[in-house]
């Protein structure tokens, strides 16, 4: 059974993935990029020692940042075309 944390962080590749399919890489580079950056940097907190305690709280708000710029990534590539 997957954990919030988890799952954010899955519903936050679903939108990577869609912000790539849009061409952000192209369109809104800056965005996209530091998405892919924040999203790594949480999924490093899953592992080992660091799953659990304050660093949780830190890997979620990681997770939600980047879930956010890869929307906008998504949203200003959209527009784009």
């Amino acid at each position: 059974m997957a954990d919030d944390l988890t799952h954010a962080i899955g519903d936050t590749g679903y939108m990577i993935r869609e912000a790539m399919q849009a061409k952000a890489n192209k369109h809104a580079k800056d965005a996209y990029n530091q998405a892919l950056r924040l999203q790594s940097e949480a999924k490093d907190y899953l592992r080992g020692s660091h799953k659990k305690g304050p660093n949780r709280k830190l890997a979620m708000d990681l997770t939600k940042q980047a879930y956010a710029l890869a929307k906008q990534a998504r949203d200003n590539s959209l527009n784009k075309k």
